[in-house]
């Protein structure tokens, strides 16, 4: 399923089908026009089974981001980067551990709120950072 037509169902039926998209796909990608319902969804279906929400903020339709709570809990411990800090310990730079969640919240902060590129590009983003975990996002 690549469109879900929020017009065409209630909105449990809705929650109900995003809920079986999650269980098979564990992050999703919900994208559309402002007040399609893709933030209250998104809040109804919050169960043990989400992990996260994001949605972008700096535009009025930003894209909506579903994560699995068993994908979320693997992204707080993956490491991803180590960056070198502009702090020195005598004469040794210090670094430090970047984890697969900060950086999906700096992709959603920097590329979407504050560079405006889009829902495509945003996209494209989680879905290289995703795939050092074997996790392909669904967009609906």
């Amino acid at each position: 399923m690549n469109v879900l037509d929020t017009s065409k169902h209630t909105k449990e039926e809705l929650t109900e089908i995003l809920r079986k998209e999650l269980a098979k796909h564990p992050v999703l990608f919900l994208t559309g026009p402002q007040g399609g319902g893709k933030t209250t969804l998104s809040v109804k279906m919050a169960d043990e089974n989400v992990g996260a929400i994001y949605e972008g903020r700096a535009r009025s339709a930003q894209p909506v981001i579903i994560i699995q709570k068993d994908v979320t809990e693997k992204m707080e411990t993956e490491i991803v980067e180590r960056r070198k800090l502009p702090i020195f310990d005598g004469d040794d730079p210090i670094y430090v551990d970047v984890k697969m969640l900060d950086k999906l919240n700096y992709i959603i902060e920097d590329v979407f709120d504050v560079m405006e590129l889009g829902e495509e590009q945003l996209f494209n983003e989680i879905s290289k950072l995703t795939a050092q975990i074997g996790v392909k996002p669904k967009p609906i």
